[in-house]
């Protein structure tokens, strides 16, 4: 069974989906997430902090509905059938 990254506001204007399946082999964000820099590459723009060599900080991730909290983030591990998502900060002014 896949699991299911569901997408929102610049994630989905990127990927014009509001979700996709994936199939990986080891359940865990840092085969996900180097899936998802492959295949959009953007994305890495939004999600990846170069310095500290993980997600940033400010993107606040859910697994079914719960938002994690990991102070390594690509070790966090998933579940056959798990959604998640990637919630990036809100900016306005």
């Amino acid at each position: 069974m896949p699991i299911e990254v569901l997408y929102f506001a610049d994630l989905k204007d990127i990927t014009q989906k509001n979700k996709e399946s994936f199939e990986i082999p080891d359940l865990n964000m840092k085969e996900l997430i180097g899936l998802l820099f492959k295949k959009y590459e953007s994305f890495k723009f939004l999600l990846w902090d170069e310095h500290l060599k993980n997600i940033r900080n400010d993107v606040s991730i859910a697994v079914n509905d719960s938002i994690t909290h990991s102070n390594d983030k690509l070790s966090i591990s998933f579940s056959n059938g798990d959604k998640i998502a990637f919630l990036l900060p809100i900016s306005g002014g």
